[in-house]
């Protein structure tokens, strides 16, 4: 009788040990080492195209309805990571981006292209939002 009692504390333990590695790999790979809010603005016009060469934020200039524009940004990180991209605002349903998940190595630079496509629908004036670029811990078989 204690034999299986005992049996059953060490499966309990086994199985308890487990579970506390997978919370911890869960954890690690969900922590957030930085988070990195781009404003992107752009102005909806008719009578002209323009751009702006600013580099404190992604301008796409002056855009036409049924036109579009992009831009090229650069990421580094300091230790590997794995990055993940999305767009928040109004423009976010008219910008695809390059690539929005991918794991980079210390010191290796990634480019990501935002590509914006105003709808023909779109009204004239500023519009804006924000990319969003999260970087998070890389497990090591990623």
């Amino acid at each position: 009788m204690i034999k299986i009692i005992r049996r059953h504390v060490i499966l309990f333990l086994i199985v308890l040990l487990l579970l506390g590695a997978l919370f911890g790999i869960f954890i690690y790979r969900w922590y957030s080492l930085q988070t990195v809010n781009v404003p992107i603005e752009a102005e909806i016009t008719s009578n002209m195209i323009g751009f702006n060469t600013g580099t404190d934020r992604l301008y796409f200039g002056s855009v036409a309805p049924g036109g579009s524009g992009e831009r090229l940004t650069h990421v580094v990180c300091a230790t590997r990571c794995r990055v993940v991209v999305s767009v928040d605002g109004v423009v976010a349903p008219w910008i695809v981006v390059s690539q929005n998940k991918f794991v980079l190595d210390e010191g290796v630079r990634g480019d990501v292209l935002f590509r914006m496509y105003v709808p023909e629908s779109a009204a004239l004036g500023n519009v804006s939002g924000t990319a969003i670029i999260r970087y998070y811990r890389a497990l090591p078989w990623e």
